[in-house]
């Protein structure tokens, strides 16, 4: 794959959560709001039931109450749905006024980087009563992991806390409580996986096509193959996403609704079960008396992260602002024809991904003119049309496809600087010394509006090192090869090393860097380039490529 898929996608994620904004002259669609407000009256009802009945042992008084809250909460749901939803979902983020420079750019208050893509910064608040800073995507996810290793620090304090207790005096009730804490957060964190698994499922069932399951946050530790699709597993176990997609408009929005419900549907069948096996003098009021209880730990694990989920609410992440579960169903009966439309035609971009993955550019290229004939307009999917032409060497199709979405109507700033960058390495790759030129503008204004997409930093580095700037070129793309997840980046990025090595004439050091990619990526484009040219001057490599 190409150095610069990394960064296509981050649009791709951009395009499916903080783009999928409502269209404000959509009128609400009242049938759809009242078929999906019944099942979705049927979830409530039973979460409010056995809580009440864990509260209050009174079956009775909790059928009938439960009852009530629920047309109460329905009541509010439909008032939302109908006037307010269009508005909640129009909101993507606030107002980066406060933030910007007196040249109009905003400013990462980590790494001083500028750029005038306002969509790529995000805010975040240091603490409880602290101010909120601007920080670009890579510095927002390093304070974010942080706070996150900070979290799982006092977890670990506070049950090595409470087994010290425990050990001293086992009657003490508070040791019991600090365990139970523990075992709670635990659980939350690998609930995410059946909630996933749930959304996955359910989408198989309605048609949708499975793509990869994510567990975690940050550089991919493993993948497995299981139940027909990858499974990806990351070293924070901070959330997930399941990467689901489908290409039939049938009744999109109400299966849609139906697969987002599904995740949150397996917390609350955990929730059922526990109900029934948890002994009847459980409840919630003597929690403290039982000791160290596992199971009603995973009750309330399960509990508390339904309330998350079906909370409406935006969330912020390093690849932009999306929804959550309970913000999506709100506003599932509010999504444009034209969204569904970028929806369905995702489905042909990430199942072209998948053929790219596999070498087979020649199906993933008819697959992307199939979408392309149903959604002309689909501007993630031409991109990747050119990027698969890239993938077989076309650069003057790749070429003529990115610059033509430069004058696309839809275009945004981001979008711009990826395409910007896509044909400065297309320039770069086809050898044509007249067009290094352009590679050197458009690589120099990519980088200096997106420079933390590694993709963009090895591509300037890559088009300095030809220009002659070896130095500055190697520096970034050293820094864009530790900063690639993904095995086809950095097998690029170290095959121009090894090229800019053998320039400042460090053959050892460009032959290392050479056996690194072909280690990373053994079928990466540029190992003939390389090999030819440490060849012809040394006869030092050898072996396949």
């Amino acid at each position: 794959m190409l150095r610069y898929r990394i960064a296509h996608r981050r649009i791709l994620l951009d395009g499916l959560s903080k783009r999928n904004v409502m269209n404000k002259r959509f009128r609400p669609d009242y049938l759809k709001i009242i078929i999906i407000s019944i099942p979705l009256s049927f979830v409530i009802w039973a979460i409010l039931y056995i809580l009440m009945a864990l509260l209050t042992h009174d079956h009775g008084l909790s059928k009938y109450s439960s009852i009530a809250l629920t047309i109460t909460i329905m009541f509010v749901y439909m008032y939302f749905s109908i006037k307010q939803a269009p508005k909640i979902g129009a909101t993507i983020d606030d107002s980066m006024e406060g933030f910007k420079t007196s040249d109009g750019r905003l400013k990462c208050n980590g790494c001083g980087c500028e750029s005038e893509v306002e969509e790529a910064f995000r805010k975040f608040k240091p603490g409880l009563s602290g101010q909120p800073i601007l920080l670009c995507p890579e510095c927002w996810s390093k304070k974010y992991i942080a706070k996150s290793k900070q979290s799982y620090g006092i977890i670990v304090l506070v049950l090595v806390g409470g087994l010290i207790i425990q050990y001293v005096n086992p009657s003490n009730d508070f040791s019991a409580l600090m365990i139970n804490f523990v075992l709670v957060y635990l659980f939350m964190l690998t609930t995410v996986i059946p909630h996933e698994l749930g959304h996955a499922l359910a989408g198989r069932l309605l048609g949708y096509r499975v793509f990869r399951i994510t567990i975690g946050y940050g550089r991919v530790l493993f993948s497995r193959k299981f139940l027909g699709w990858e499974w990806e597993f990351r070293p924070l176990p901070i959330g997930g996403v399941a990467v689901i997609a489908t290409c039939s408009p049938r009744f999109y929005r109400l299966r849609h609704f139906v697969m987002l419900l599904a995740g949150p549907l397996v917390n609350v069948i955990f929730i059922v079960l526990l109900f029934w096996i948890l002994p009847k003098g459980s409840s919630l009021t003597s929690y403290s008396s039982h000791g160290v209880a596992p199971a009603l730990d995973f009750f309330l694990a399960n509990a508390i992260l339904l309330g998350i989920n079906l909370w409406p609410r935006k969330i912020t992440t390093a690849a932009g602002v999306t929804e959550d579960d309970g913000m999506a169903l709100l506003t599932v009966p509010f999504i444009a024809r034209e969204k569904v439309e970028e929806r369905l035609a995702a489905y042909y971009f990430l199942a072209s991904q998948e053929l790219c993955r596999q070498k087979q550019y020649f199906q993933a290229v008819s697959l992307c003119e199939e979408g392309l004939t149903l959604y002309p307009d689909a501007v993630l999917l031409r991109t990747q049309l050119g990027i698969v032409y890239l993938s077989l060497n076309e650069y003057e199709k790749a070429s003529t496809t990115f610059a033509g979405l430069l004058a696309h109507k839809d275009i945004k700033l981001d979008q711009k600087m990826i395409l910007l960058n896509n044909i400065a390495y297309t320039n770069l790759l086809s050898g044509k010394n007249q067009l290094i030129e352009e590679s050197n503008r458009y690589s120099e204004e990519a980088y200096k509006n997106i420079p933390w997409v590694p993709a963009v930093k090895g591509t300037r580095g890559a088009v300095l090192v030809e220009m002659g700037r070896v130095d500055e070129g190697l520096v970034l793309l050293r820094e864009a090869f530790d900063a690639h997840f993904e095995p086809e980046g950095k097998a690029l990025n170290a095959a121009h090393i090894a090229l800019g090595e053998k320039r400042r004439g460090n053959i050892e050091e460009g032959i290392r860097y050479f056996n690194a990619a072909r280690t990373l990526d053994p079928q990466c484009q540029l190992l003939n380039r390389v090999k030819e040219e440490f060849g012809v001057a040394t006869g030092n490599i050898g072996g396949r490529t």
